[in-house]
């Protein structure tokens, strides 16, 4: 991998918008000539197909859960040395902040595509819509 790599971070490639918009960037990026690396918790999913494999590079982290692939992320930013990471999606954003936390002169990206709906009372749905945004200003 050279310093000026390009890695996208997802938990798999099931069919869902975020998964389907990273798929397309990585192939738009990749025919520009882009070193592009497709990091994967784990790497199953209908999406997989859409891959070129000779211009994008899959990697499977082998884990079973998105958080626990903290430390092999790490790891793999820390051997590979990319330019940049960007992630989609709550859980793996958080992995990949964490992932990066210690690494100088790094950039990492984090798109969110979660709606959250509120309650009459005002009160949103879940937990971690509560969570997130205190996770990314600590980490930040």
């Amino acid at each position: 991998m050279t310093h000026d790599s390009i890695c996208l971070f997802l938990p798999s490639l099931h069919a869902g918008g975020a998964e389907r918009m990273m798929v397309n960037l990585a192939n738009r990026m990749a025919q520009y000539g882009a070193d592009v690396r497709l990091l994967l918790s784990k790497a199953q999913g209908d999406l997989i197909k859409d891959l070129p494999l000779e211009n994008v590079r899959m990697v499977d982290l082998h884990c079973r859960r998105v958080l626990t692939s903290v430390l092999p992320l790490a790891g793999y930013l820390r051997r590979e040395k990319p330019a940049v990471m960007l992630s989609a999606l709550d859980h793996a954003n958080l992995a990949a902040i964490f992932a990066k936390k210690n690494r100088k002169g790094f950039h990492t990206a984090c798109s969110q595509r979660a709606y959250y709906r509120h309650k009459s009372d005002g009160r949103q749905y879940t937990a971690e819509s509560k969570i997130n945004p205190f996770c990314y200003a600590l980490v930040l």
